[in-house]
């Protein structure tokens, strides 16, 4: 804006300049023939010629029009003020194009960097004197921002035997405040008798519903595979860290909605 002003006034000084020098040196040669030295009256007899086309076409000259010159010196003058308006108006639209593209980068940041996902640990199992085997685990959400839970759907099996377990809630996970699940699954007699002398697998799948702090849904899928040490039948109602193998974990944007908010 400052550069189109500044360049207003110098074209516009400049015109008047030529506009004064037009007129003065207008003003110099009138001067001049003022004082020429007229012929007498009495020697000069006048004659009446008709004009030539020559001096018709002489009688006007645009070079010693100071308002055709100054008009002329506007039109190139405005001519120079357009480009320079194009030429600012694309370096403007070079610099938006470059901001749009600053402002989308800061916001694709800003989500990679507000990005939240839950992390499944801290296992234990005991064996009641029933055969009952409960498996215990914390959902941990290891951001620094609160997300809330909707639903965790955990699938137990342990050879033949599988247990289905739908979890809903609608609770705030906050940071160090893990959810604590607790599931379980009933051993055959078979299975107490060779826990004696043989380790128990327990297949674990669990998939997590929640949605984040843009309340953007989420979906995450956990698999794990526990080992129950032999002897644990030995030792009913005590909690024992299993073994843990991971098998899968998994995150993707999800619309599914726990079942009670479905209907």
């Amino acid at each position: 804006m400052r550069f189109f002003i500044v360049l207003a006034v110098l074209l516009s000084t400049a015109g008047v300049a030529v506009y004064y020098q037009c007129a003065k040196k207008g003003q110099g040669k009138a001067h001049v023939e003022q004082h020429q030295p007229t012929e007498s009256p009495l020697t000069t007899i006048p004659t009446h010629e008709p004009q030539t086309k020559e001096e018709t076409a002489q009688a006007y000259d645009a070079g010693k029009d100071c308002l055709y010159r100054l008009y002329l010196f506007a039109t190139v003058a405005g001519v120079f003020v357009a480009l320079s308006g194009i030429y600012a108006i694309y370096k403007q639209t070079e610099a938006t194009a470059q901001s749009v593209k600053a402002a989308e980068k800061s916001v694709k940041l800003q989500e990679v960097a507000l990005k939240q996902w839950v992390n499944i640990g801290n296992w234990d199992i005991t064996i009641d004197s029933g055969q009952l085997l409960s498996v215990f685990f914390n959902l941990l959400n290891p951001t620094n921002i609160p997300l809330t839970l909707k639903a965790i759907y955990v699938k137990c099996s342990a050879g033949q035997e599988t247990e289905q377990h739908n979890i809903e809630v609608e609770s705030v996970l906050a940071p160090g405040n893990p959810y604590i699940g607790n599931i379980f699954i009933r051993l055959t007699d078979r299975q107490i008798n060779d826990l004696k002398s043989v380790p128990l697998f327990i297949g674990i799948e669990c998939r997590v519903l929640f949605a984040d702090a843009s309340d953007k849904h989420w979906e995450q899928f956990f698999k794990r595979m526990l080992t129950a040490p032999h002897g644990i039948s030995d030792v009913p109602d005590t909690r024992i860290i299993p073994g843990v193998m991971e098998l899968a974990n998994s995150l993707r944007e999800s619309s599914t909605l726990p079942k009670k908010q479905a209907d």
